[in-house]
């Protein structure tokens, strides 16, 4: 019997299998669970999670079916997210870095007071910054992020106050088990845009944000605490300094003052 004979027959039954693969995907469909902790009826699942998630079904031919789980419907808490898509105990997650304080330290050089001037321009340098720092490489890995968003302070706060950050994102293995047909659905429905999609939906539930004026005198009464961060992240052996000026610099490109 020839050597190439057994190969040949697996190769055969490769051709054979895969496209019934293929057929029973599309017959039954792809089911994708999103677990985040807010409730049904806030902004964030109203105004962005149902749009998305419609949006994805039908770009998908109705193959892809996406599940949501509004105020941890799916058990545990807020903090519990970012290893339940890890764990992939969830396909999809939205939650808070601050859920998970100290976790993400590059990532949450966007949280320091006021260095934004609106959550649409500011999700979108937020996710430029990840990119150009490889920060979900080094610090996001097994999950694949699909959105970055910050929420800025409130136009009426007067005192310092850290702008909150947060990921939407998804299990690596999840996506890479994916047909590169619904892979590039996801693709073409994560990213910048859909940051700055995100941050839109904040701008436009919260209103206009403070006048560049008080914003300046906010930044200087809060530099304390931008100092005190970049020493944080030197002693993890990261460039404090070069991470702030990479985000500054970002933040200067896609939310200027108005």
């Amino acid at each position: 019997m020839s050597r190439r004979l057994p190969q040949l027959i697996i190769v055969a039954l490769v051709c054979v299998i895969a496209p019934l693969w293929t057929s029973d995907a599309r017959a039954h469909g792809v089911t994708l669970k999103v677990h985040h902790f807010l409730p049904a009826d806030s902004p964030f699942h109203t105004q962005f999670l149902l749009p998305w998630k419609e949006k994805l079904e039908k770009e998908s031919n109705g193959v892809l079916r996406i599940q949501l789980y509004p105020a941890m419907q799916m058990g545990g808490n807020p903090s519990q997210l970012y290893d339940q898509v890890k764990d992939q105990a969830a396909d999809i997650v939205w939650t808070a870095a601050g859920h998970h304080a100290g976790r993400f330290p590059a990532f949450e050089v966007f949280n320091l007071p006021f260095m934004s001037h609106s959550a649409q321009g500011s999700s979108r340098a937020l996710w430029e910054y990840v990119q150009a720092n490889n920060i979900e490489k080094e610090e996001f890995r097994g999950v694949r992020l699909l959105g970055v968003f910050v929420a800025i302070p409130k136009p009426n706060e007067k005192t310092s106050a850290l702008s909150a950050i947060y990921l939407l994102a998804m299990n690596s293995a999840t996506y890479k088990s994916l047909s590169d047909e619904l892979k590039k659905v996801i693709s073409a429905n994560s990213g910048a845009e859909i940051s700055a999609w995100l941050g839109k939906v904040f701008d436009d539930s919260e209103g206009r944000p403070p006048p560049v004026a008080e914003l300046e005198k906010q930044q200087q009464r809060t530099q304390i605490a931008i100092d005190e961060r970049v020493k944080e992240l030197d002693a993890r052996g990261l460039n404090g300094k070069e991470l702030v000026e990479s985000a500054r610099a970002l933040l200067t490109e896609y939310d200027p003052p108005k």
